[in-house]
């Protein structure tokens, strides 16, 4: 073979370890990720008609402050322009006066060019001490500062003011609502983007338009601090809106920014206001005080660099399991043909040497410059025995034969083009049967043996395009019917030559197994918001049963800083996760050992980012610890200090998280989990086999123990060894340092156990049910300097503080509950269906999603059903007021019966539910797709 395009489809077999799109995301704090999109703003020498983005300096009392402006190409002074005033998140804060541009707003900016049809102001907070969620706030210097720079701009620029906008991103979300609600007549319009604020300001914002944005899955800020200021707005007679973005989280601007329907109806959002769209497609500190382990006023670590190379640091083996049963195998191969790019069973093969005798004469016969093109129309996987791996192709392929070469006996024959079409009447079937093993840290397929049999009446060959001949007895005719009945002789050959491929296509198929997706599973036990490490994946070992194909895989996490990584990365023990403990059910699963937590939490303690300012956690409960009022009555001895004192608090993990077995669960646990299963769906549903003729009859929630497990449920057991709150003060607002006072200590152990939820019949997620109080213990302290005129401290009220911000963190927060979004193949589905907790891993289960039909209306709704590989059902026949639902991982085309005819059949995505009404405005019934949770409200 001289080239061959590798085929895809093999590679199908593992993109069910893609699970990161939401799976188990981690449950980490309001610490935002630093990524680089796009290069920096360009290096301008400022001047006032300069376009594109200009690097400028404002100048005020406390010096100079760098900041960007960008101004459209075609920018006219005598053209008023819109102005945006755009607020950046946590990680871009500096003094360098361009990194405000790399995230959010500013790339998008950059790719529209010089047509953004607006100037666009970028300053850059640069106070790293003052809690992310108050940097942007009116009283803080940066947000008096970003007004300032925008009233100058105003006045240097040919400005509308009517339609002056402001939007932010995370800490720059907060911003656009503190700084709205200040001055709420100074703006045209809002964009506040995975924020939150205090819904007392809602009567301030209700006359201002506002277009409020949310990642549905964000763990970072969670989506209700942006819903409840949307719900105060609306509460206050405002018309706010609010999209959630399903299936996305913290990095919501990407598609935010990205919309040109936002710029539209920014410019002129009164016209719109109130209208609706759907979801957008330690050290010590200078005092020398060695016991206090914080660092007042140093600013809170962001989360990992994506752009950063990732250094591996630590390596844990044995930590995550994955199984691939032969159900979700199926539903991969399903999508297989619709995946596979058009030139992708495309290539050429070597030429074919043959010889023939004709008349007693000997003739050789090269068959020159072969190219085939094939169409791949179904696939079927199958794990089949131990080790093996059957692959199965159906295709339809022609070969063509560029030139033929006849020689011998002093004659000699050339004819043009010649076409082997294969599959003409129904496709071929390519059968392979692979072994998939473990090479050093590389998933490969081991070629065992291939089957590729052409039907004598499915394929046929046409005449050459053209015979020349030379010699005695050479005629055109008898080299054409020579040439095609030789190549009908040939079928064995071809079919071998089509074989010999299937080696080279596993090899390409190895370079496309990407298991880095896998990586985030970890991250499901992450119960403090602090720095969450980034981690890939590794496999360690596979195997294959008659029921499907199990992995084990490694874990390694990335340098916190890369330039500072170890030579080697160092090896932790293992996990604890191992093949024999992978149950080979036929759905998938993923397994993780919690196990992974302790050399994880203990990296970022060495490298001292386990921590976060108590303002900046999501749970408002833990900001009492910053709070003077509530503190002193932990320390009385705040209760004489000055009535401006400040108080600065962070919260620290000073040893390893772990997770233990905490043996059988509380029976009121799986009770609560088989109620809240059962009273999921009040509708009567029939549950169809896909095309049975009579439906099989089953209430949903009757089979809890298959669809969340409950039955042997188990508790497991968080254990915080010590976490330290950090407390620093200001006696005045004019002092330039914290001051350390205090720290407090706490060990902590909380009981919980894993669950399914189910949010109507789409929406998934993993629910962590906190049973009762956590224990803990308690102490404080105050530092050898602080010289507290009352010492006491009352140690009780300091636990019974801390419970309360644990529970509501725990109960309310993002460590509640962790959205899983669906293992999508394109057109299959598989959606979360189970969770089971058996040491020494936590396991999510997937299975198929069905496709749900209500019949609303006040008639009988008849009509059939069929995949595209079988035929149509017999009828099936609806009540109004009932419902069916069809258990499959693939689309299913419908069509209706009126009057005894069918009307035009039409694809139902799997996953989804109808409802089958009338329109208000009346008509005969129809089929209607129902609305998926999410989307603008």
């Amino acid at each position: 073979m001289d080239r061959v395009k590798p085929v895809q489809t093999a590679r199908r077999l593992f993109v069910a370890l893609a699970l990161s799109g939401g799976l188990l995301a981690g449950l980490s704090g309001i610490a935002e990720a630093q990524v680089t999109l796009g290069a920096p703003a360009r290096q301008v020498t400022p001047q006032r008609q300069a376009t594109g983005f200009v690097n400028r300096v404002f100048r005020d009392a406390a010096g100079e402050h760098k900041y960007v402006l960008y101004l459209p190409a075609n920018y006219s002074p005598e053209v008023r322009w819109p102005v945006i005033l755009y607020l950046h998140g946590a990680g871009e804060r500096g003094t360098d006066g361009t990194l405000q541009t790399t995230i959010g707003l500013g790339p998008y900016v950059k790719a529209r060019g010089d047509d953004f049809p607006y100037v666009v102001v970028f300053p850059q907070c640069e106070d790293q001490q003052i809690p992310i969620l108050q940097a942007w706030s009116p009283n803080s210097a940066d947000g008096k500062r970003a007004l300032a720079i925008l009233a100058l701009v105003e006045r240097e620029y040919s400005i509308d003011v009517r339609r002056r906008i402001l939007t932010g991103w995370s800490m720059g979300g907060y911003g656009t609502w503190s700084l709205g609600a200040a001055d709420a007549s100074h703006w045209a319009a809002l964009v506040p983007v995975s924020g939150g604020g205090d819904p007392a300001w809602g009567s301030r914002l209700a006359k201002v338009p506002i277009w409020a944005f949310a990642g549905a899955n964000d763990q970072v800020v969670a989506p209700r601090e942006t819903e409840r200021m949307v719900d105060a707005v609306r509460a206050a007679g405002g018309h706010p809106r609010l999209t959630l973005v399903p299936n996305v989280g913290h990095e919501v601007w990407k598609t935010v920014y990205n919309d040109p329907q936002l710029y539209a109806w920014l410019m002129n959002p009164r016209e719109t206001l109130g209208g609706a769209t759907a979801g957008t497609s330690g050290g010590s500190p200078a005092t020398g005080v060695s016991s206090f382990s914080a660092q007042p006023g140093a600013r809170s670590p962001a989360a990992a660099n994506l752009d950063e190379p990732f250094v591996p640091a630590l390596s844990i083996p044995n930590a995550i399991s994955v199984r691939l049963g032969n159900d979700a195998l199926r539903a991969i191969a399903y999508s297989a043909p619709k995946m596979i790019a058009a030139d992708s069973l495309t290539g050429s093969i070597n030429d074919i040497y043959s010889s023939t005798e004709s008349s007693g004469y000997t003739f050789s016969v090269q068959f020159s410059r072969i190219s085939y093109a094939g169409q791949l129309e179904r696939a079927y996987i199958k794990a089949f025995a131990p080790e093996h791996l059957n692959v199965q192709l159906a295709l339809r392929a022609t070969m063509t034969i560029g030139a033929t070469y006849v020689s011998g006996a002093g004659r000699s024959a050339y004819a043009g083009p010649i076409s082997v079409v294969i599959g003409n009447r129904y496709p071929v079937w390519l059968g392979m049967d692979v072994t998939p093993y473990v090479d050093g840290d590389k998933l490969r397929l081991r070629y065992n043996a291939a089957r590729f049999e052409i039907p004598y009446d499915d394929w046929y060959v046409t005449a050459p395009y053209g015979v020349s001949t030379q010699g005695l007895g050479m005629t055109s005719d008898k080299v054409s019917s020579g040439l095609v009945q030789g190549i009908y002789g040939q079928k064995a050959r071809i079919e071998q030559e089509v074989q010999s491929i299937v080696p080279f296509l596993l090899t390409k198929v190895e370079e496309r197994l990407d298991l880095s997706e896998v990586s985030q599973v970890a991250n499901a036990f992450w119960p403090l918001p602090v720095y969450r490490p980034r981690l890939q994946v590794w496999p360690q070992s596979v195997s294959t049963d008659d029921r499907g194909i199990s992995l084990v895989m490694g874990v390694t996490a990335a340098a916190i800083d890369p330039h500072k990584a170890p030579e080697k990365p160092r090896v932790e023990p293992p996990a604890g996760v191992d093949l024999a403990a992978v149950a080979p059910s036929t759905d998938l699963r993923v397994g993780v050992a919690p196990d992974v937590l302790q050399p994880l939490t203990k990296m970022l303690i060495e490298h001292d980012v386990a921590r976060i300012n108590v303002l900046d956690i999501p749970e408002k409960s833990f900001a009492a610890f910053a709070d003077r009022k509530a503190l002193s009555q932990i320390f009385p001895d705040l209760a004489s200090l000055p009535a401006e004192t400040q108080v600065w608090a962070e919260l620290k993990l000073a040893s390893p998280i772990s997770i233990r077995d905490g043996g059988p669960a509380p029976s009121s646990d799986a009770r609560t989990a088989v109620a809240q299963k059962k009273n999921e769906d009040a509708v009567h549903v029939t549950v169809l086999k896909a095309n049975a003729p009579d439906p099989v009859k089953s209430a949903v929630g009757s089979d809890p123990a298959k669809a969340s497990p409950t039955n042997g449920m188990r508790a497991f057991e968080f254990v915080v060894p010590k976490a330290v709150i950090s407390i620093a003060i200001k006696e005045s607002p004019s002092a330039t340092k914290w001051t350390p006072y205090a720290e407090l200590d706490v060990d902590l152990v909380q009981r919980a156990t894993a669950t399914l939820l189910r949010r109507g019949f789409s929406e998934r997620a993993l629910r962590i049910d906190w049973a009762g109080d956590p224990e803990v213990k308690a102490s404080a302290r105050f530092v050898p300097d602080a010289a507290p005129k009352n010492p006491q401290i009352e140690t009780d009220k300091l636990r019974d503080m801390f419970v309360s911000a644990w529970k509501a963190w725990t109960h309310n927060g993002p460590a509640a509950q962790v959205p899983v979004s669906d293992v999508s193949f394109q057109y299959a589905k598989l959606r979360l269906d189970g969770v089971e907790w058996s040491p020494p891993a936590l396991s999510v289960l997937f299975d198929e999603p069905g496709i749900k039909i209500t019949n609303s209306s006040n008639v009988d709704l008849v009509y059939q059903t069929k995949d595209i590989y079988s035929p149509w059902s017999s009828d099936i026949t609806l009540p109004p007021g009932k419902s069916h639902e069809f258990k499959v991982s693939e689309p299913l085309l419908y069509r209706r019966a009126v009057n005894g005819e069918f009307t035009q059949p039409y694809t139902l995505p799997v996953g989804l539910q109808y409802e089958f009404r009338s329109l208000p405005t009346g008509g005969q019934p129809n089929l209607f797709r129902l609305r998926e949770p999410g989307a603008t409200h």
